[in-house]
């Protein structure tokens, strides 16, 4: 039985494009039409806001690590990692955020996407990141970094269908949302690819950092005849990775 994780090289290179965006703020190559000298600018701090855990041993783990390592090395005076997972005050975070004196925000995922439209266009002179989603119109201080996770998923796919000797393989989501879904999307044209007659079955957990929770959705799927599966569950996806070894070659 096998479990491989989805975003472990995703999440190595998100930690580079955090350093990445720390490095260019100083030099405003982040965003052309606002370069200022940078020994004329003041100092540089950066807030990063994620939605979900951050210890998940994922991609948010890995970005998080990415972003206080370049917040060091780039003398920023100061920097900021910030835990919110309560939608209803999104807008509110942002706005506290924003008119602290931060030059650099990072939000994260698509469930951000409605607060930052929001909250940007009131802060001009701060510069926002969005990771893993896209805003539907541009604004001038909003950069966006946008990944095709469908097609990583794919090459996924068609190593579970070399992989599998039962013909069946599994997929374990972490939340129904976009995201997860390219992965999920990804995973089963690959799968189908190789083989059309390969059963591609799929669960979502409902959460992000439940380890007994991912192991128990995985031996499930280990009592069905399906020998691979592919998670995108965060720190869910610890539990998922360590069901193979209770429940045997």
């Amino acid at each position: 039985m096998v479990t491989f994780r989805t975003r472990t090289l995703p999440g190595r290179c998100l930690a580079s494009i955090a350093a990445l965006s720390l490095a260019l703020m100083p030099t405003a190559l982040l965003f052309p039409g606002h370069a200022t000298v940078a020994a004329t600018m003041p100092p540089q701090r950066a807030a990063l806001i994620s939605i979900q855990p951050v210890n998940d041993k994922g991609v948010m783990q890995a970005f998080v690590g990415g972003f206080n390592a370049a917040a060091a090395r780039y003398h920023y005076a100061a920097s900021r990692v910030i835990l919110d997972e309560d939608p209803s005050t999104y807008v509110s975070t942002l706005q506290t955020v924003a008119s602290a004196g931060y030059n650099l925000v990072i939000v994260t995922f698509p469930p951000m996407i409605k607060a930052l439209s929001t909250v940007a266009p009131k802060f001009p002179n701060v510069h926002f990141l969005l990771l893993d989603a896209q805003i539907p119109a541009p604004l001038p201080n909003v950069q966006t970094l946008f990944f095709y996770e469908n097609q990583s998923s794919f090459l996924s796919g068609v190593l579970a269908a070399y992989m599998t000797k039962t013909h069946k393989v599994g997929f374990l989501g972490a939340l129904v949302q976009d995201v997860i879904n390219r992965y999920l999307v990804g995973f089963y044209e690959g799968v189908k690819y190789v083989n059309p007659h390969n059963a591609v079955c799929w669960s979502y957990v409902n959460a992000l950092e439940d380890p007994a929770l991912g192991k128990q959705f995985a031996l499930t799927m280990y009592r069905q005849g399906i020998d691979v599966i592919h998670a995108a569950t965060a720190g869910t996806e610890v539990g998922a990775g360590q069901s193979h070894l209770n429940f045997g070659p």
